[in-house]
């Protein structure tokens, strides 16, 4: 074979390959040599400092193995070969001249892509944190590191006809069990898959149509090493993070690389609560529908008056409730992994919007009481004063009622789903519209409301006996009677008080002053939250300049009178 042949065999191969290049070069010594190569494949600076500049500055060329300068120089003449080594990142040299011809492979393709790092699928808290990448050589190298045991066997195979990909098998002589390998190897000679691009492509071929997996992965390093010292097999992929091993059981997915690095009994106690917790997740709910549907007198009767109280007004039945949410969650989680980030982010966020405004619709259906009789009230995690404080909710804090009370404690549900037990006697309606109809009695209630909050100390947008300021004063002895408006000091559009004269006020309407509010009570008195010296919080004052509460800096300022009547 001369140059100008195999130059026209390898066009027939790559015509159709714009990345396949190719030169030919006349030596110092007359010979020529010619070299080709797929660029996108190999280091083009690497090529050129340790080939091509040492075939042009020797000056004889005998033997291309002795020349050229890379770390693997392997000498070949089948034509199968030559293609695929060339597929696989190499170049090939080849020599003519006075008789010689020679044809040498040499490696040089790039650097196999990313490093070792901790992988994202398996995060470990303590031990070894390396992780498996795309380059097969690496990883059977990452291994070898660890098991330095020259019974340690690699076996190499080329699967696929369109991938031409490569595949190691690897086991401890001895340790390993040599029916296991023997049928392994069989099956990945004997495999000629259209293409495999995937460890995960690899295990399906390989397990056929077996219902459970016969195959374990994982990209951890330590996790493949451990398994071949305890006589497993490992089978690694090109271009696959995931290796493979076999034979696989499922009590391996309850276990973790960390509870071989911790004490038996620690270890054995988190492996319990994983079996707890897979028990729990396959058996629970359809308990939950069993015992709803078909049982409810198995459960104590507060447990069923609170199933049934969040049943109420419930469309469906709790089997096609729970399907529901299943698939709603996974449609979730596969947009949220599938599509691109950006996008599967906003996705997800939607849906917990989506979630969210559901539960924020179902709390605000369900019946209200709310803190008025004391300042605060303590939420309880059982009916008496021993049992623990879930939330502490200050007067004008929302609760919906479960059920009738007994023995003075209320349960109570939170509006994040949480129930406790608090004193019925701090409870109070919880009016969604004016309290009354009559004006003199809804004036009286909104003044009532404004004095519970005497001794109350100044704090800049506070509205609770912990500190209010002057629009949380009079906003909250509002919404106490049910009527909600603006928090601001100064009349706004669409603000539900409209101005009135100075001579027409009554208990109940409200003084604006320049960035300050206050509530008139009557008998030319008036109640605010000011922050001045003296005073700091809750106060009485009077519009009377005969008064001894009378603050002339005040009645000259009033800019508006506003009342909702």
């Amino acid at each position: 074979m001369t140059i100008a042949e195999l130059e026209t065999t390898l066009d027939g191969f790559f015509a159709a390959c714009v990345d396949y290049k190719k030169r030919t070069m006349t030596l110092k010594d007359g010979k020529t040599a010619f070299l080709c190569d797929f660029k996108d494949l190999t280091d083009r600076r690497y090529i050129a400092e340790r080939i091509v500049l040492p075939l042009l500055t020797a000056d004889r060329v005998d033997d291309l193995e002795r020349v050229v300068q890379t770390t693997a120089v392997k000498a070949e003449t089948d034509l199968a070969k030559l293609r695929e080594g060339l597929l696989f990142g190499n170049t090939l040299v080849a020599l003519e001249g006075e008789g010689v011809f020679q044809i040498v492979l040499c490696a040089t393709d790039e650097d196999g892509g990313r490093d070792i790092q901790e992988p994202n699928s398996d995060v470990t808290l303590r031990g070894p944190r390396a992780g498996f990448t795309e380059n097969y050589e690496k990883n059977v190298a990452a291994i070898r590191r660890i098991i330095r045991n020259e019974a340690l066997a690699f076996e190499e195979f080329v699967v696929s006809e369109q991938t031409s990909t490569r595949v190691v098998l690897a086991y401890i002589n001895g340790v390993a069990n040599a029916g296991v390998v023997d049928g392994l190897r069989k099956k990945l000679e004997g495999l000629n898959a259209m293409g495999v691009v995937d460890s995960a492509n690899l295990e399906m071929l390989l397990s056929g149509r077996m219902l459970f997996p016969v195959f374990g992965s994982t990209e951890k390093v330590d996790k493949v090493a451990s398994k071949l010292l305890a006589g497993r097999v490992a089978v690694f992929v090109d271009g696959s993070p995931f290796v493979l091993t076999a034979p696989y059981v499922f009590a391996e997915s309850l276990q973790s690389a960390e509870d071989y690095l911790k004490s038996p009994v620690y270890a054995t106690v988190m492996r319990l609560l994983r079996v707890l917790a897979l028990l729990l997740s396959l058996y629970f709910p359809a308990m939950y529908i069993a015992v709803l549907k078909y049982g409810p007198e198995l459960l104590p009767d507060a447990v069923t008056a609170i199933l049934r109280e969040s049943r109420e007004g419930m469309p469906l039945e709790p089997f096609f409730e729970i399907v529901i949410m299943l698939v709603v969650f996974e449609l979730l989680r596969e947009v949220g992994i599938r599509m691109p980030r950006t996008v599967g982010d906003a996705v997800g966020i939607v849906g917990s919007l989506i979630v969210g405004d559901a539960a924020a619709d179902a709390w605000a259906a369900l019946p209200k009481k709310i803190v008025r009789n004391k300042n605060f009230c303590d939420v309880l995690s059982a009916p008496k004063v021993q049992g623990w404080i879930m939330a502490a909710l200050p007067r004008g804090g929302i609760l919906s009622p479960v059920g009738q009370p007994e023995k003075g404690w209320q349960q109570v549900r939170l509006a994040d789903g949480r129930t406790g037990f608090v004193p019925e006697s701090i409870l109070g309606e919880y009016y969604t519209a004016p309290l009354s109809q009559d004006e003199e009695t809804l004036r009286q209630a909104l003044v009532d409301a404004a004095m519970l909050y005497q001794g109350t100390h100044y704090r800049w947008g506070g509205k609770s006996p912990m500190g209010i300021d002057c629009s949380g004063l009079v906003s909250t002895a509002y919404m106490l009677c049910g009527i909600l408006i603006y928090r601001d000091a100064h009349i706004m559009e669409d603000f539900p008080i409209h101005e009135i004269s100075l001579e027409h006020v009554k208990p109940g309407d409200l003084l604006f002053f320049p960035g300050h509010v206050a509530m008139y009570i009557g008998q030319g008195r008036y109640c605010h939250s000011t922050g001045r010296s003296g005073d700091n919080g809750f106060a009485v004052n009077s519009l009377n300049p005969d008064d001894p509460d009378y603050r002339a800096d005040l009645k000259a300022a009033i800019t508006q009178v506003g009342s909702y009547f």
